[in-house]
């Protein structure tokens, strides 16, 4: 196979480049055993694979294609799978937000459940189980109407001070 040994204690890399620009991309691997690709002739990190392969991308992760349904499509595989929105402004304990399947024998669900900033607070705001039954973990606010599917003349009607039940 291919070998690239660094000299001393320097990281071995791969270097692109070309005559005008010089570098334009590099793979380097660390003393932590991470491998880094890195972009720019300034060598700027944008993914890294560290010694348990989770990756680290710099900046935004686009997933896109046309076709079939699986294109642009990001797959979670685990007994626990979940994505953590973070915000960075906000406030304490207010920043992140976990979308999460819940894959416990006999229930299934999706649930959107706010985590404190130490990660051992979690709190279900809302559930999705598979059958399609929505639980909510505080009130629900409707603005005006509940109506029926494919019946326009039957809907729950909330105004200030006055219900109004129509059938």
């Amino acid at each position: 196979g291919l070998e690239v040994k660094g000299t001393g204690a320097s990281r071995p890399s791969v270097n692109l480049s070309n005559a005008t620009t010089g570098i334009l991309g590099q793979m380097y691997a660390t003393e932590s055993s991470a491998l880094v690709f890195a972009t720019t002739t300034s060598g700027t990190t944008a993914l890294t694979l560290d010694s348990s392969q989770n990756a680290t991308f710099a900046g935004i992760l686009t997933v896109q294609g046309a076709g079939a349904a699986s294109y642009g499509s990001l797959s979670l595989v685990s007994s626990d799978s979940f994505i953590r929105l973070n915000t960075t402004g906000g406030t304490t304990d207010k920043r992140k937000w976990d979308i999460r399947t819940v894959s416990a024998s006999g229930y299934e669900a999706l649930d959107f459940r706010t985590v404190n900033d130490a990660n051992n607070s979690f709190s279900t705001k809302l559930s999705l189980a598979h059958s399609g039954a929505a639980t909510f973990a505080g009130d629900v606010i409707i603005p005006e109407y509940i109506k029926h599917s494919g019946d326009t003349d039957t809907y729950i009607r909330v105004l200030p001070d006055e219900w109004i039940f129509r059938t």
